[in-house]
C-alpha cells in the first residue's frame, strides 16, 4: 500500500510549468511616508504541515516496533524540516529589517545614498553568524521602490571622506557621472577625476580610479578622445 507524503502540500508537479520562472520577491519593502515596511512573501511558499496520518498510526496499539520505529524517524525528520523552515523565513525578516534600518536613504533616494555595509556588521545586529546573513540575502530578492533587488546588492566597502565612510558604488557613479559630463573633445585623465572627486571631499587614489573605471568598461582618457572623433 503506498503511504500518502509525511509533510507537504503537493508533489513537485504542483510547482513544474513550460515557462521559465520569472524571480519572486522574498522579501517586500513597503515604504509610507517616512516608516518602512518589511513583509515575507509567504504566497510562494506552499503550506507545509505534518500529515495527521503518521501521528495517528503512532497511537495505533498493534503497531509492531520496527514500523513505529521508523515512523518516530520519519516524523522527527518532518519536524526538524517544518522547524527549519521557520528559522530561514525569521532569519531573512531579521536581516531584511536591519538591512532596511541602514539602508533607509538608499532606499528612499536611489544609488548615490547606499552606505558601506558589511556582512559582519549585519550579523553583528542581528546576533546571526556571518555564514548565516551571507545564506539568508544570496539568491533572496526585496521588491522596493528601486526595483527588484538582491539583498546582497545591499552591501558595499567603504572609502574614507569628509562625511565619514562613503561607498565604493557610490564612488563608482560619482566617476561615470564625471567622465558622463566631461567636455567632449577633452576627455578627463584618471589624475583630473581625483582631483574633482577631492573637490568632493572625497579622498581616492589614480590607481584606483583607473580600478573603478575598469570595472565600469569605460574606456581610458586617450581612448574616449579617439571614440569621438
Amino acid at each position: 500500500q503506498r503511504l500518502p507524503p509525511l509533510a507537504g502540500a503537493g508533489t513537485g508537479l504542483n510547482f513544474s510549468g513550460g515557462e521559465n520562472n520569472r524571480l519572486r520577491p522574498d522579501v517586500y519593502i513597503i515604504r509610507s511616508g517616512d516608516s518602512v515596511d518589511v513583509r515575507l512573501n509567504e504566497a510562494g511558499l506552499p503550506p507545509v504541515r505534518l500529515n495527521n496520518y503518521y501521528l495517528r498510526a503512532l497511537k495505533q496499539q498493534n503497531l509492531d516496533d520496527s514500523t513505529k520505529s521508523y515512523i518516530e524517524d520519519k516524523v522527527k525528520n518532518a519536524v526538524w524540516i517544518l522547524k527549519s523552515l521557520q528559522k530561514r523565513q525569521k532569519a531573512i525578516y531579521k536581516v531584511s529589517k536591519a538591512i532596511v534600518n541602514v539602508q533607509s536613504e538608499y532606499l528612499a533616494k536611489g544609488e548615490a545614498y547606499l552606505k558601506p555595509l558589511r556582512l559582519k556588521d549585519i550579523a553583528e545586529m542581528t546576533e546571526l553568524h556571518e555564514s548565516t546573513v551571507s545564506r539568508v540575502t544570496s539568491g533572496k530578492y526585496a521588491l522596493t521602490d528601486q526595483g527588484l533587488l538582491e539583498l546582497k546588492s545591499f552591501f558595499s566597502k567603504g572609502m574614507d571622506s569628509d562625511d565619514g565612510d562613503v561607498s565604493t558604488r557610490k564612488i563608482k557613479l560619482l566617476i561615470r557621472n564625471i567622465i558622463d559630463d566631461e567636455p567632449r573633445d577633452k576627455p578627463y585623465s584618471d589624475e583630473k577625476i581625483v582631483q574633482l572627486l577631492n573637490g568632493q571631499g572625497i579622498e581616492v587614489a589614480r590607481r584606483t580610479v583607473a580600478k573603478y573605471r575598469d570595472e565600469m568598461n569605460i574606456a581610458t582618457m586617450s581612448q574616449r578622445k579617439r571614440m569621438r572623433r
